[in-house]
């Protein structure tokens, strides 16, 4: 039986609306290369390496090039259970970003899931009046297809 390569291309795009940042719309578009350092049935450590940017409307900003750098881990407890986390370095936009997300199904082949988030993004040079730190705490209805 042939193991599956540990590298992987990935794509990743994020859109944010915040009436309180000096940005109010910031999109985020990456592509790039992964590795998977440790790959089991139930736990999964990898790191990513890319390029791509952000674009921020309402702000004194355009269009930014970046390099991405990310390390992210994702534990299956058990087939309806799964907790997934990811801290990421985008060097230009001097913004760190960790996140955790726990995932519960609703069912063992229902595509439901519950889903509770813990997004925490620091940015070093957030502007005049912007915030160097913004925590947000996310309860979801997830749907898989």
């Amino acid at each position: 039986k042939e193991k599956p390569s540990r590298w992987n291309v990935f794509a990743k795009g994020t859109y944010q609306w915040n009436e309180f940042e000096l940005w109010e719309h910031r999109v985020s578009v990456y592509g790039g290369f992964g590795y998977a350092f440790v790959r089991q049935t139930d736990l999964t450590i990898g790191g990513r390496f890319g390029a791509g940017g952000t674009w921020e409307y309402e702000g004194n900003r355009s269009f930014d090039p970046q390099f991405l750098f990310e390390m992210n881990a994702n534990w299956t407890i058990d087939e309806m259970q799964s907790l997934a986390g990811a801290v990421s370095f985008a060097p230009k936009m001097t913004e760190l970003t960790s996140s955790m997300n726990y995932k519960l199904k609703l069912g063992k082949e229902s595509p439901l899931s519950f889903n509770f988030s813990v997004l925490n993004i620091y940015d070093s040079d957030p502007g005049e009046d912007g915030t160097t730190n913004d925590l947000k705490v996310v309860l979801a209805l997830g749907y898989t297809f």
